[in-house]
């Protein structure tokens, strides 16, 4: 038996209000962490301050576009849903927003993963011995990561069904989806091949969490194998 409950908690209301109140506890104190990294880091972190602003910048703004910017109301299974956040006051597409949640999404993850290169780095060459070729492999290393966090999605923006075809999938995926959300004007649909969005988003996650493993595993390594006055 079908049942799809919007009622409560689940209503679109009651989870837009709960996001929104989220969103006034973080953002006191995602800006005093953006204090404390760029006025209170010592001065023997200064060579990973950067890397740490940026994963604090990205992991924001991942916070705010979640529960402010986009607010997304999802159907599972269905790959879509409503947002419901200020960027659909100000009539942005709904697919854009998408695009955009994901993209923070993914630079978040790519942030995490400069973050413990640079450590990474920092152990092999030092923090400030770094030849000019070593620089360059990194920061190709790097670009061609940030790439992938922009690029992978681009495939399914080439599969985006049209409003009716994105209906017509969600009622299949849930014959008990109520008119009022797939009638939605917001109301979207990713991919109508599900399979497919699995595919690109595991391989990605894969591939960044694998690398992210490596420069840990490797780190952690490092610091056992250093002599304990060395470390301090």
């Amino acid at each position: 038996m079908c049942e799809f409950n919007d009622s409560g908690i689940a209503s679109q209301q009651i989870f837009s209000i709960i996001l929104n109140l989220m969103t006034a506890i973080e953002v006191p104190i995602h800006l005093f962490g953006a204090y404390v990294i760029l006025f209170r880091t010592p001065a023997k972190m200064t060579s990973v301050k950067w890397s740490m602003l940026v994963l604090h910048f990205w992991s924001s703004l991942l916070d705010i576009t979640i529960c402010f910017l986009v607010v997304p109301y999802t159907v599972f299974p269905v790959p879509g849903g409503i947002p419901l956040g200020i960027l659909s006051l100000l009539n942005v597409p709904p697919i854009v927003q998408g695009f955009f949640l994901v993209i923070c999404g993914s630079l978040t993850g790519i942030s995490i993963l400069a973050f413990f290169e640079n450590r990474c780095n920092s152990m092999k060459y030092g923090p400030y011995s770094q030849s000019k070729l070593t620089k360059a492999i990194r920061y190709t290393y790097l670009g061609i990561n940030y790439s992938m966090a922009f690029g992978f999605m681009i495939p399914i923006y080439f599969q985006i069904p049209g409003k009716l075809e994105g209906e017509k999938y969600a009622i299949k995926r849930l014959p008990c989806l109520p008119s009022k959300i797939y009638k939605n004007p917001n109301f979207f649909v990713v991919s109508t091949n599900i399979s497919f969005i699995y595919s690109l988003v595991g391989g990605f996650t894969v591939v960044v969490t694998s690398q992210i493993l490596y420069h840990v595993i490797y780190s952690v390594i490092e610091l056992r194998n250093r002599p304990k006055n060395y470390r301090e």
